[in-house]
């Protein structure tokens, strides 16, 4: 009877995760670009950061094409007033947010 039950509750959960899945797909999809000429222009732009480089230095890729997609909307006047690159939130701030 433990299995039986143990199955059924897997089986909700993997039922809900495609139902959010979904949800979450379909609202995001007007708001994925991928062609540039399509998007449109805005005044800022942000970047989430990651690092650099991974082990023994070679070049981390998440980071390279987020970079190199900056440039694209830079050089395609998509980004009118500011770009920012977040890297990393400062600690003062987490430490001092108030509750």
């Amino acid at each position: 009877m433990e299995n039986i039950l143990h199955f059924g509750s897997l089986n909700f959960f993997f039922g809900m995760l495609l139902i959010n899945s979904y949800y979450i797909e379909s609202f995001a999809k007007k708001y994925i670009y991928c062609d540039i000429e399509k998007l449109p222009k805005k005044d800022t732009a942000l970047i989430l950061g990651t690092t650099k480089y991974i082990d023994k230095g070679k070049v981390n890729y998440f980071y390279k094409y987020r970079i190199d997609a900056g440039v694209k909307l830079f050089k395609a006047k998509k980004v009118t007033l500011n770009f920012y690159y977040l890297e990393q939130i400062p600690q003062n701030i987490i430490m001092n947010r108030k509750q």
